[in-house]
């Protein structure tokens, strides 16, 4: 379950949950929104606090079924530079 729709259906506040797991108000709206994954040691607390109900891998996929490797054209894949490497800021 995604953390928006958690609080939404326990009818808690964002600020309310913040001092549940000890962040900030606007921390826990960039979680909501996606704008921010929380560090490893909120994910568990997150996880802790919502009994289960938002787990880590909620943070990592929106709502709909993510890109699989058979679905992505070569073509749309990063190509890389001459040493190997992959300039992270080409992916889009």
């Amino acid at each position: 379950m995604r953390l928006l729709a958690y609080l939404q259906t326990k009818k808690i506040s964002g600020a309310d949950f913040a001092r549940l797991i000890g962040a900030s108000q606007a921390a826990v709206n960039r979680y909501c929104n996606g704008r921010r994954m929380p560090h490893a040691a909120m994910l568990l607390k997150i996880h802790e606090i919502t009994g289960g109900q938002v787990t880590p891998n909620d943070f990592l996929f929106e709502t709909t079924a993510p890109p699989t490797v058979a679905s992505a054209s070569p073509s749309a894949l990063p190509q890389s530079r001459a040493g190997g490497e992959v300039n992270c800021r080409e992916v889009v």
